[in-house]
């Protein structure tokens, strides 16, 4: 390691935690470079880490009554695309949490669950493969960035197969060649594949990630927490 990335590592830049309990800390949660949404019953312990890693404003939502946020939502630093779920008095409560900060659009799709069906940064966005052109727009409008559709390690749920920001993307070991090429010159950033959480290939729901710094869940090994550093951090 150099010694440049032992000073930064050691100013917070990654940090392991869980929540409640579970390491599956990105199913709950979503951020961009500003804020990032956590559950109600997150511990305030859990907020103070947060806001220490990843150097942004938490704040706590729900989705349609459910504390799954980074599965129902997809956000970067432009917009927030929320899941048809959201009940109608949680998105006018996002709205003024985030006060205006975001551009912010609930989309009416069969395939609702957005952290699981976007991946994007703040230069582009892979978008499941079987969504209408319509929501590819919208998802392209809101979150302000180039829009294409595809797969990764052959499976539609490109957001549940990867974590991006704007200096890396990680992604299913399985991704192939083609699929990691997309993802490159889409979101303008280089490429690696990792796992975490004791070789979950899944690393949308291990992971909070953004452009000050990275968490990861608590069962993740040294080999992946180095992986995940080398490429996002």
């Amino acid at each position: 390691m150099k010694p440049d990335q032992k000073r930064r590592k050691s100013e917070g830049l990654l940090g392991k935690c869980d929540l409640t309990g579970s390491p599956y800390i990105g199913i709950f949660c979503a951020c961009n470079n500003d804020v990032a949404l956590i559950p109600h019953d997150a511990p305030a312990k859990f907020e103070k880490t947060v806001r220490k890693y990843l150097e942004v404003e938490p704040i706590r939502i729900t989705i349609g009554g459910s504390r799954l946020i980074g599965a129902l939502v997809a956000m970067n630093s432009h917009g927030l695309i929320l899941s048809s779920l959201s009940l109608p008095e949680e998105i006018n409560s996002i709205k003024k949490l985030l006060g205006g900060k975001l551009a912010i659009t609930e989309i009416d799709a069969h395939f609702n669950a957005f952290g699981n069906t976007i991946l994007s940064n703040d230069y582009g966005a892979i978008i499941h493969p079987r969504y209408s052109d319509e929501v590819l727009d919208v998802v392209s409008e809101t979150l302000g960035v180039k829009v294409v559709r595809g797969k990764i390690a052959n499976m539609e749920l490109v957001g549940s197969c990867g974590v991006a920001n704007s200096r890396g993307a990680l992604l299913h070991p399985k991704s192939t060649p083609e699929e990691r090429k997309l993802v490159s010159e889409t979101l303008r950033v280089r490429v690696n594949i990792a796992t975490a959480n004791l070789g979950c290939p899944y690393l949308r729901s291990s992971l909070l990630v953004n452009d000050h710094g990275t968490l990861i869940g608590s069962m993740s090994t040294t080999v992946e927490i180095d992986r995940v550093f080398d490429t996002l951090c």
